[in-house]
C-alpha cells in the first residue's frame, strides 16, 4: 500500500494523475497549477469515464442533454445522461476551471434543484438536502438560544420571526423561522431568501399547470 498512488497513477487513474507534480510540470497553464486536491467528503472527487466511453462520445450525449433538458416531464432521461456525464463533467470542472456564465451554458440541466442534490450525492454520496435539514434540526436549539440572546435591531427582528413557532410549532415552521432569523443575524436580508423561493415555486406549480 505504499505506492499504491504510484501504481494507480501508472494505470492513469485521473484522480491521482490530475495532482501529480509530473503532470503538472508538463502542463505549465495557471489552471493545472492551481488544481485542488480533493476534500475529505469528495468520494467520486475526478472519476473515470465509463467503460466503453471516450471524450467525443461524452460530448455527444451533453450536446442531446442540451435538447431534452428543454423537453417537460423529461426528469428520467435528463438524469440517466447527467449520470452518465458526469466524470466527463468532473473533469472538466477540475482541469478546465471554467467561468461559472460558460460552464451553466454548457450545462443547463445541473442548475436545478433535483440535480444540484442528485450531483452532491454522485459526489460525496451523500444527499444534499436530508442532510442540511438533518444538521440544521440538530443544531436549532443552540440557535434558538444564540437569537434570544442577541440585541438591538436584528434582536427584535429575530424575535419578531419566531413568534411564528408558538402559533404553529411544525418542523417545517421552525426551518424557515430559523433560516430567516439566521439571515438577520448575518446582516442579510431574509425578505429576499423567501421572494426567491417563492417565484421558483410558482413558476414550478405554472410548469406543471
Amino acid at each position: 500500500m505504499a505506492n499504491v498512488r504510484t501504481k494507480l497513477r501508472g494505470l492513469g487513474c485521473a484522480e491521482v494523475l490530475v495532482n501529480s507534480l509530473k503532470n503538472k510540470a508538463q502542463d505549465k497553464s495557471q489552471a493545472a497549477l492551481n488544481v485542488k486536491k480533493p476534500r475529505r467528503a469528495e468520494v467520486n472527487y475526478c472519476p473515470q469515464y465509463p467503460k466503453g466511453e471516450t471524450t467525443d462520445s461524452l460530448e455527444k450525449e451533453r450536446i442531446a442533454l442540451l435538447s431534452e433538458v428543454q423537453k417537460r416531464n423529461n426528469d428520467n432521461i435528463v438524469t440517466m445522461k447527467m449520470q452518465k456525464t458526469f466524470s466527463y463533467r468532473r473533469q472538466e470542472v477540475i482541469q478546465g476551471q471554467p467561468f461559472i456564465a460558460d460552464f451553466k451554458s454548457r450545462w443547463p440541466a445541473l442548475f436545478t434543484e433535483k440535480e444540484i442534490d442528485k450531483e452532491f450525492l454522485r459526489i460525496s454520496t451523500v444527499p444534499l438536502l436530508s442532510r442540511f435539514f438533518y444538521e440544521l434540526d440538530l443544531y436549532t436549539p443552540r440557535m434558538m438560544e444564540l437569537f434570544r440572546g442577541k440585541g438591538g435591531v436584528a434582536g427584535r427582528k429575530m424575535r419578531h420571526i419566531m413568534v411564528a413557532i408558538s402559533k404553529d410549532d411544525t418542523i417545517h415552521t421552525r426551518r424557515a423561522c430559523i433560516l430567516k432569523s439566521l439571515c438577520v443575524y448575518l446582516n442579510e436580508d431574509h425578505e429576499k431568501l423567501v421572494k426567491e423561493f417563492t417565484v421558483s415555486y410558482i413558476h414550478k406549480m405554472f410548469c406543471v399547470m
